[in-house]
């Protein structure tokens, strides 16, 4: 959902790496000399990458922005934030087979005590 925002706003090669990030300074050769200049357009770039890095920020809640703090660029937040889902849906995965193998060894545990203690389990037939 937050894609189509940043693209309608012209800025998705700020988070998907495709606008890249000028040299911060520029030779200006003058007969005898080379001098470093500031390069207006890296002053851009970082304007507006640092205005959509602090959006991005604000868009999400606060336990999983502070575990993705620290990051210098929008790009590196937005990969990083991928990651993050990954993982965190991983997890998920990871815990519902965990409970449903549990669930299926209780049941099977359950049998075997109905076994042993000579209870007899009806099965409907169908």
């Amino acid at each position: 959902m937050i894609l189509p925002i940043i693209r309608g706003h012209k800025l998705d090669g700020y988070v998907l790496g495709t606008k890249l990030c000028p040299p911060e300074f520029l030779p200006r050769t003058t007969p005898g000399s080379t001098v470093k200049i500031p390069n207006p357009e890296y002053e851009e770039w970082l304007s507006n990458d640092q205005l959509l890095l602090g959006w991005l920020y604000n868009t999400m809640s606060s336990d999983i922005a502070s575990q993705l703090m620290r990051k210098a660029t929008s790009k590196e937040l937005w990969m990083e934030q991928k990651n993050y889902q990954v993982h965190k849906q991983e997890q998920e995965s990871f815990s519902i087979k965990h409970n449903y193998l549990n669930k299926m060894f209780a049941l099977k545990d359950m049998s075997a005590l109905h076994h042993f203690l000579g209870i007899e389990v009806r099965r409907d037939e169908t």
